[in-house]
């Protein structure tokens, strides 16, 4: 599905959750930054790791440590399933994008979405969020298969249950 080689396992082999959420530390903006695909065990840590800090304030319920690191991993490991993007300067990770690969519900046809998409606070407008999107696109318009970017959910109103999506991108690669 995507342009680099990819592991299969059949029963992941996690590693222990006090390992996979600490805070992070604060740092400066980047002069250059790199995005790359996450590929190892070490990356889906780092990922995990990442969205326990960065996306964990506006997530909709708390985090479930195991099946969030679960789900994290078969990103990052299972190319059928998807792919997961990293965006990091100075060695550090400031931005994520976790792409999956369903069906569509009412026939055979398949579509890429994002699973995950945070980027730090003092990143944003930086063109962090705009390389990891370019390079999902990228998967997308290679494999012939559109790409959907959810963008930010808000509720409807204090105390609804209606979550809005303002989709950010609709690729269609046809």
């Amino acid at each position: 599905m995507s342009r680099r080689r990819r592991y299969r396992t059949s029963s992941p082999s996690l590693p222990p959750l006090s390992q996979t959420c600490k805070k992070a530390e604060p740092i400066a903006p980047p002069n250059d930054f790199i995005v790359r695909y996450a590929e190892t065990d070490e990356d889906a840590i780092a990922i995990h790791r990442f969205l326990c800090v960065v996306a964990e304030p506006v997530l909709f319920t708390p985090i479930d440590a195991q099946k969030s690191m679960t789900e994290v991993y078969q990103v990052v490991k299972n190319s059928d399933y998807g792919f997961a993007l990293m965006a990091i300067t100075g060695g550090i990770m400031v931005g994520t994008m976790g792409v999956i690969c369903p069906e569509w519900w009412y026939g055979d046809g398949r579509f890429f979405t994002d699973r995950w998409f945070f980027v730090t606070d003092q990143f944003k407008n930086k063109g962090i969020s705009q390389a990891l999107v370019r390079e999902a696109e990228t998967v997308a318009r290679e494999t012939g298969i559109d790409l959907i970017i959810n963008g930010k959910m808000r509720r409807k109103g204090a105390g609804s249950k209606v979550i809005n999506t303002l989709p950010r991108t609709t690729f269609a690669v046809s």
